[in-house]
């Protein structure tokens, strides 16, 4: 009630989940989860949560903030995968971006039904990439448009049942001596316009999306990929610096 003084008003534990990314939608969140498990360390006694194969989505009753309740679960990836990236949700569905480490890395889009929100459902699975690395989602209408370390990726969502790509738009990649770069690229989608960011040169692309068969670049700006996120209003793209938010013309 008070912005400037945040204060907690309830709290809930669900055991054996690890949280890693939650969406607000309505009175419900849906929180990406890693299963946990405990680790003795040997010579301390001391037993640790840590992470272990499986990831599920979490569903969270938050009608009453003082009392939220646990509404539904389903762990929809036993041991292939390793790590939930980010997800969005679109009406009745959810979409989410899963990378794997079996039998080889990738990057896969899972699509849910969360109409019965105590009984959620995976209807496909869709690959979208074949290297290790991130992904970032935002969606406009009928498609996802998906911030991967190789580019752009457009995803018709007109059937969740059958995800189907329609068009992928390679950017410049940064090259590393040491270690490959994995951050997914910052992506945000306000009408007609997509904004991406670009690793190397440092940029934030602008595409026309009007035909998302079809991303054309129209534009960019200068912009750091390692700032953070990226929202778009009235006209002006708003970046997550080291302390704020800075507008950008």
């Amino acid at each position: 009630s008070e912005p400037s003084i945040p204060k907690e008003v309830g709290q809930l534990a669900v055991p054996g989940w690890g949280m890693r990314r939650i969406v607000v939608a309505d009175s419900s969140a849906f929180v990406l989860a890693w299963h946990l498990q405990n680790l003795s360390i040997e010579g301390t006694g001391e037993v640790v949560a840590t992470m272990s194969d499986g990831i599920g989505l979490i569903v969270i009753d938050i009608s009453n903030p003082s009392k939220p309740r646990l509404k539904g679960q389903l762990t929809f990836v036993q041991s292939d995968y390793h790590r939930a990236l980010e997800f969005a949700i679109a009406g009745d569905y959810l979409y989410a971006g899963v990378i794997g480490t079996e039998p080889t890395i990738n990057v896969r889009l899972f699509s849910f039904l969360i109409k019965d929100q105590s009984d959620p459902q995976v209807l496909d699975v869709w690959p979208l990439d074949n290297i290790h690395g991130s992904c970032r989602i935002d969606i406009a209408g009928q498609h996802a448009f998906l911030g991967l370390q190789s580019g752009l990726v457009v995803v018709d969502l007109s059937d969740p049942r059958s995800l189907t790509e329609v068009s992928r738009l390679k950017l410049e990649d940064i090259k590393y001596t040491g270690r490959r770069l994995i951050h997914g690229r910052t992506i945000t989608v306000q009408g007609n316009r997509a904004y991406v960011g670009r690793f190397w040169p440092r940029e934030l692309a602008v595409l026309d999306i009007s035909d998302p068969r079809r991303p054309l670049e129209v534009g960019y700006y200068y912009w750091n990929p390692f700032w953070g996120d990226i929202e778009v209003a009235d006209g002006h793209i708003y970046r997550k610096g080291i302390s704020d938010y800075t507008p950008l013309e």
